[in-house]
């Protein structure tokens, strides 16, 4: 069984450097045209089963690639981006620049959702894939705080220390079997 993480294509706040968190914003034109190059990738043609992330922009990434899968997107909340809260919307630059000043008590000064929370519910998500869905190629269309733990799930290396060095690109594509955990 293989299982492809997908981050979803580009969106506004990704091309000006800001927070996304939560905040719903649809593809930009540069996100929708990239998420169409994908299309014809041939694993997709392997896809038995879509999971996407509630926000707009992860399933419009989901319906693009869907036009050449043709299965139906489940929906999984557990795929939500993390929570930045008071963070989100503010620049790279800014965020960073806090993370500095405030440092063990960034997360908390800012109400930022914390990495034991957003590893809970990615290992949750996982375990139940392998359970449910050990014989099927799932394509998963997700953010890329999600993505660091997704990816720790399977390389068994995820602390807070290597947890923001972790990146993956709007609209790039990483594969993973189940058979190696």
């Amino acid at each position: 069984m293989s299982i492809y993480f997908i981050r979803h294509g580009m969106t506004f706040f990704n091309e000006k450097k800001l927070v996304q968190g939560r905040i719903d914003l649809s593809l930009s034109l540069n996100g929708i045209d990239k998420i169409c190059q994908l299309r014809n990738e041939k694993y997709l043609k392997e896809i038995d089963i879509i999971f996407s992330s509630p926000l707009k922009r992860a399933v419009e990434t989901a319906t693009l690639l869907n036009k050449n899968i043709k299965k139906s997107i489940n929906i999984d909340n557990r795929l939500i981006e993390r929570d930045f809260a008071l963070i989100e919307g503010k620049s790279f630059n800014y965020k960073e620049k806090m993370k500095e000043e405030y440092k063990d008590e960034f997360i908390s000064h800012f109400h930022i959702e914390d990495f034991e929370s957003i590893k809970r519910r990615i290992y949750s998500f996982l375990d139940e894939m392998k359970e449910k869905y050990s014989s099927k190629n799932i394509l998963v269309i997700s953010h890329g705080g999600l993505f660091r733990v997704f990816s720790s799930y399977f390389t068994h290396s995820l602390n807070q220390d290597n947890f923001e060095k972790l990146l993956i690109n709007n609209g790039e594509v990483k594969k993973y079997e189940f058979t190696s955990i």
